[in-house]
């Protein structure tokens, strides 16, 4: 490569390859440098183990996105309080509150059984 200094290389200007190289310094000055390049040269590796978790987990997966659904879809504005047990009682009368619940508790179940 003939010498150009920084002052441009395949059209990018002299700001961004001062840029790109302190970058550059950054990076292997904290060891990133080397980590990324062994996740670049073991990607077909990575993706395939990443690929084989998610399809053995399954579960924990969708789980976990139903559980992200709905914290994100929940309005602290609009949740209800329950004062005594009688209204709590009447919270258990929404469909919605037993099938939440009911996840709940089989959660809990597979906890408990997970502890022992």
């Amino acid at each position: 490569m003939e010498e150009k200094g920084l002052q441009q290389v395949d059209g990018l200007s002299q700001e961004a390859l001062e840029d790109i190289f302190k970058l550059l310094k950054e990076l292997e000055s904290s060891g990133l440098l080397k980590a990324l390049l062994g996740l670049v040269e073991g990607r077909e590796e990575l993706l395939s183990r990443l690929t084989m978790w998610i399809e053995n987990n399954r579960n924990l997966v969708e789980n976990f996105t139903l559980l992200l659904n709905a914290l994100s879809s929940v309005d602290p504005g609009e949740v209800r309080t329950a004062n005594s047990l009688t209204e709590l009682l009447n919270l258990l009368k929404d469909p919605e509150v037993l099938s939440g619940l009911s996840l709940f508790l089989a959660f809990m179940r597979e906890l408990g059984r997970n502890m022992r």
